[in-house]
């Protein structure tokens, strides 16, 4: 093929293909012929920067919202779980016509070495979890060697109704009791208004830390929780009315694989919470003997023996906790509650007159 864009313009002679692009086209009507490719200029360093600058500041701006969104539905999910449990409850009630016990021993008042029933394991052919509760063995002793060995199963099987995606759950060892990974729990029952873990006249031979009034303001004020050691109670127990009445709350389980006992749903001190300190206090737990470890939530072991043991309600929801109430209703309740409002919801039998609005 031969051209030539302009009659001075030299001949060109050879044998070739050519593609004619748009551009070539376009040449050939200004009378000037582009047999070469064509160019574009690339990317100057400095506009690839402004770029990569451009697209850094709009995922600085929407990560907030991204984890916000997360953390809703994460809230949504315990919010749910926590429905579930408080529905439990009332079916239990329908069956048995009492709410589960908080902690029930098979010889009251004796605890120790006599087999117990957490409300955990209560609640649990309530939801659907019969197969589990079916390998738990109520009856043997409580730390006997048969009590580690029917109860592993029960012990260590992950139960996602107790758990919040919110919190990192773990599990609890107990080395010198061979208790590897036996799991946790993020969700408690309220135990006391304004007191410590057993309440007055408890029924249990532990210690009686729980009768003493400078160490159990319940002693004093006479409140009482909707759950506690060997006693039984019903809808007709909570005078205040159940629509005003906390049933259940939320935990910051113990960091995983440690002996802190915050979370331990099987055992006492894991499943319950108490009024006394506010929701997500700065104030530490008080827990007993070696089992703070105050990783993930504040926590002392100072509590002068078993019944004295506090754990405040807790969570890593922004500004406050989730809460079920003793008729199935749920409520997000505020950090910044008004202390005797948040007594008052913890507590069956005040007589208090609280506005909603306060929580």
């Amino acid at each position: 093929m031969r051209y030539r864009s302009k009659l001075n313009d030299p001949p060109f002679h050879g044998n070739f293909k050519t593609v004619f692009t748009f551009e070539h086209l376009a040449s050939i009507r200004q009378g000037r012929a582009v047999w070469g490719p064509s160019f574009r200029a690339a990317f100057t360093l400095v506009e690839l920067l402004v770029v990569i600058a451009i697209i850094g500041i709009l995922v600085a701006l929407l990560l907030p919202a991204v984890n916000s969104a997360r953390e809703s539905a994460r809230r949504l999910q315990c919010t749910n779980n926590l429905r579930q449990i408080a529905l439990a409850a009332h079916n239990f009630h329908s069956a048995q016509n009492r709410f589960p016990t908080g902690v029930e021993s098979q010889e009251p008042p004796r605890i120790y070495g006599s087999g117990i029933r957490i409300w955990g394991h209560a609640v649990l052919p309530y939801l659907e979890e019969t197969v589990i509760d079916n390998y738990a063995d109520y009856d043997v002793g409580q730390a006997t060697a048969d009590w580690y060995i029917n109860n592993a199963v029960t012990n260590s099987t992950r139960i996602m109704t107790y758990i919040c995606p919110s919190d990192e759950v773990g599990s609890i060892d107990f080395p010198g009791e061979n208790i590897f990974e036996w799991t946790r729990s993020n969700y408690t029952a309220c135990f006391s208004a304004d007191g410590i873990f057993a309440e007055p006249g408890a029924n249990h031979n532990v210690d009686s830390l729980h009768n003493k009034s400078f160490l159990n303001p319940s002693v004093r004020s006479g409140l009482r929780g909707l759950f506690n050691v060997n006693v039984k109670k019903t809808v007709k127990s909570v005078e205040d009315g159940t629509s005003k009445t906390v049933a259940f709350s939320e935990l910051i389980s113990g960091p995983d694989r440690t002996q802190d006992l915050r979370g331990y749903w099987w055992g006492y001190f894991g499943s319950f919470h108490t009024h006394m300190r506010m929701p997500n206090t700065s104030l530490p737990d008080r827990l007993f003997g070696g089992s703070c470890f105050p990783e993930k939530s504040p926590c002392q072991p100072n509590a002068s023996g078993w019944s004295a043991v506090v754990v405040a309600a807790r969570s890593y929801h922004v500004g406050g906790v989730n809460v079920a109430f003793a008729d199935g209703s749920m409520h997000f309740v505020t950090d910044s509650i008004d202390r005797l409002a948040w007594i008052g919801i913890g507590s069956i039998n005040g007589g208090e007159v609280i506005n909603a609005a306060t929580y």
